[in-house]
């Protein structure tokens, strides 16, 4: 769960950034070109819905990473699982063999039972986390990660995205400006700029359509948090589960032992001395002499009642076995959800915004070539140039007349 004053702190962030991004030249435009100022405030519109969608990528991404993580960890509890089953159906085999043994049969049925019931429990949970494993957490970890990364393109197209509406925001500026400087031109321009209105809208209803798809997505991300959540208690509880069945599994290994055991007794009022198991002595007391049985017995017993003690213990099962086998009957469900309909939302937008990006060459095409026939027609209309008048010639006079100039 992130912190208040964090999800706070991102908030406003984010509010600046579309404040900032909403701060355009939009007063420069005369108020007689009501196209272009039209124009100029849809594309800081635009603008802001960039912001906005890049923010929310952010957070969706940051959801599917948190979210592979966490399959990662389900991943693990599912082998987690898978090996408990193992070591309790062993540890309930080790006991068989012990239920028809004298002084020790009760005690290992008693325990026996106790794992079998664990373990049936388990067993059933097992394979449905063996499913899940399979069917839903591995695939999905694999979609997770493919998210991620088409995540991470679409972030980058629509930061450029962004940048090149703040280009076209003051270029559009400048152009209309310059359109104001040659008489009659800047009625025909702010008409050429309407006709971009339309592909900002389509523009701005495919970052709008993105934005649904990122909300949906996080929402059906979210919705395995539960399952992921349930897998990281039941693993908890399975650890401590384990610290009380090692020492169960200890005693029986010392069971065995223990009943592997030779015990040496001498016969009286002879040299002669016998040798048995304790378990011959337990599982074949006729075959043992009278006289000796009884004092074998005995150290038999002492021998076993240690043992015997610690056997004498109540195994409860791990806690929330339930809620995860609950949870894990929802996993197809979910699974079948996630999808890359983020990835393709940012990809539809590519076209449009190409359509979008052609026309202002057209725009500066078009105040191009009003410029030239403003150049032309101040050529033609302005006046001829006098030509040079020469100065007449000096007339030459006859010698005798003095010319003054």
């Amino acid at each position: 769960m992130k912190l208040l004053n964090t999800g706070l702190a991102k908030y406003l962030a984010v509010a600046l950034l579309i404040m900032t991004a909403g701060n355009a030249p939009a007063s420069r435009i005369p108020s007689d070109m009501p196209q272009s100022r039209r124009v100029e405030t849809d594309l800081g519109t635009l603008q802001s819905d960039a912001v906005k969608l890049d923010h929310e990528l952010a957070e969706l991404q940051s959801t599917v990473r948190s979210a592979k993580s966490s399959v990662g960890d389900a991943i693990n509890a599912a082998r987690a699982i898978r090996s408990m089953d193992d070591r309790l159906k062993k540890l309930v085999d080790q006991l068989k063999p012990y239920h028809s043994i004298p002084k020790v049969r009760t005690f290992a049925r008693t325990l026996s039972k106790n794992l079998q019931r664990i373990q049936t429990q388990l067993h059933a949970l097992r394979k449905k986390s063996d499913e899940c494993e399979k069917q839903v957490l591995k695939p999905l970890k694999r979609k997770l990660s493919d998210l991620d990364q088409g995540i991470t393109s679409s972030r980058i197209k629509v930061r450029t995205y962004r940048a090149n509406v703040q280009s076209w925001r003051t270029e559009l500026v400048a152009l209309a400006m310059e359109s104001r400087r040659i008489p009659g031109a800047s009625n025909l321009f702010d008409r050429s700029v309407g006709s971009v209105s339309g592909p900002i809208h389509n523009v701005t209803s495919k970052l709008h359509e993105a934005s649904r798809r990122c909300t949906a997505m996080v929402h059906r991300v979210n919705q395995f948090a539960s399952i992921m959540k349930a897998y990281d208690q039941f693993e908890r509880s399975l650890n401590e589960f384990e610290k009380k069945l090692k020492p169960a599994e200890t005693t029986v290994g010392k069971l065995d032992r223990t009943l592997g055991k030779q015990l040496s007794i001498k016969v009286p009022f002879s040299k002669k001395t016998l040798r048995f198991s304790i378990r011959e002595i337990l599982e074949k007391p006729g075959e043992i002499l009278g006289v000796v049985l009884k004092p074998l017995e005995l150290l038999a017993d002492k021998a076993l009642q240690p043992i015997l003690k610690k056997m004498n213990l109540e195994i409860k099962p791990p806690a929330g076995l339930e809620e995860l086998s609950r949870q894990l009957d929802r996993a197809n469900s979910l699974q079948r959800a996630i999808d890359q309909s983020v990835q393709t939302a940012a990809d539809s937008l590519a076209s449009e915004w190409n359509r979008l990006g052609s026309r202002w060459p057209e725009l500066r095409r078009q105040l191009s070539t009003l410029k030239s026939h403003q150049n032309r027609r101040i050529a033609n209309e302005a006046p001829r140039s006098p030509s040079r008048q020469t100065r007449p010639e000096s007339r030459k006079l006859p010698a005798m007349f003095v010319q003054i100039q």
